[in-house]
C-alpha cells in the first residue's frame, strides 16, 4: 500500500465533525447515503482537501471487516473474557469517600457541642456577648466546613458512579464483540450504526483511495481493546501487515 500522509477524520457515527451525509435517490428508487466533507475549512483553519463522496454501506463493510478480523483472534477472545471477569478497582475512591464521611461526622459533632455550649451560657455573665459571638462564629465555620466536605463527597461519588457505569457499558460492548460475526449481520442499518457508535470514537481516512481499496487509516476506540497482546485505544492500519487481507473491498 502506498503511504499517504493526507487524511480526513470521520467521527463515526456519533457525530460528523469533518464528514457529512448526503442521500441520493437512484433510478432503482433505492436511497443511498454518502459520507462527504462538509467543511471548506477545518476547525484549525486549514483547507480540507477531501473532495470525494464515499457510500455509507462501503465504509460500513470496511469497518465491519476490520473488526471481524480483530475479534477472530483467539488472544482477543481470551483477553476480553478476562476483562469482563475482572472487577474495577474502586477501593481508593471508596476509601476517600469514607474518609470524607468521617470528617463530616466530626464536623456535625462539633456543631452539636457548640449548640450545647450556646444554650448553656449564663446570660448574666458580663462577657456573655463576647462568648456568644465567639461561639456563633465557630458554629458558622462548621457549616462552611460541612458544605465543603459534602461538595467533595458529591464529586467523588459521581466519579465512582461514572467508573462503574463505564465498566458496565464496556462489558456490554465486549460481550457483543465476542459474538460480532453472529450478531452484526442480523442487525438493521440503524442497529449496526448504534453498535459501532458504542465502541468506536472516530475513524481517520485517506484523502484518496489506496491501492488495496481500504479508505481507513486509523480507528480510535471508546474503550481499550486487547489487540496482539496489548491494550490499545487506536488501531493504526497504514503500517499493518494484515491490512490487505481485511480491506479487500475495491
Amino acid at each position: 500500500m502506498k503511504k499517504r500522509n493526507a487524511t480526513s477524520t470521520l467521527v463515526y457515527p456519533q457525530r460528523y465533525r469533518w464528514m457529512g451525509i448526503a442521500k441520493a435517490h437512484s433510478k432503482d428508487k433505492y436511497t443511498r447515503y454518502y459520507y462527504y466533507c462538509k467543511n471548506t475549512l477545518g476547525a484549525t483553519g486549514h483547507k480540507c482537501l477531501f473532495r470525494l463522496n464515499i457510500e455509507q454501506t462501503e465504509m460500513n463493510r470496511m469497518v465491519a471487516a476490520i473488526i471481524s478480523a480483530m475479534v477472530k483472534d483467539d488472544r482477543f477472545k481470551g483477553a476480553i473474557k478476562t476483562k469482563i471477569g475482572t472487577a474495577v478497582d474502586t477501593s481508593e475512591m471508596e476509601e476517600r469517600i469514607e474518609a470524607l464521611r468521617t470528617q463530616l461526622k466530626q464536623v456535625q459533632g462539633t456543631k452539636t457541642r457548640l449548640e450545647h455550649q450556646m444554650d448553656n451560657l449564663d446570660v448574666t455573665d458580663t462577657h456573655y456577648n463576647k462568648k456568644i459571638s465567639d461561639l456563633q462564629r465557630r458554629y458558622d465555620e462548621q457549616y462552611d466546613k460541612a458544605e465543603n466536605i459534602e461538595s467533595q463527597m458529591d464529586e467523588w461519588n459521581n466519579r465512582l458512579l461514572s467508573v462503574r457505569q463505564e465498566k458496565i457499558s464496556a462489558d456490554n460492548v465486549y460481550q457483543l464483540l465476542l459474538a460480532f460475526d453472529k450478531l452484526y449481520n442480523t442487525f438493521t442499518e440503524v442497529e449496526q450504526r448504534d453498535f459501532m457508535r458504542s465502541f468506536i470514537e472516530r475513524i481517520d481516512i485517506y484523502h484518496e483511495k489506496p491501492e488495496n481499496g481500504c479508505w481507513i487509516r486509523n480507528i480510535v476506540f471508546n474503550f481499550p481493546m486487547p489487540v496482539k497482546g496489548k491494550e490499545i485505544t487506536a488501531l493504526p492500519l497504514e503500517s499493518e501487515a494484515t491490512v490487505d487481507s481485511v480491506c479487500f473491498l475495491r
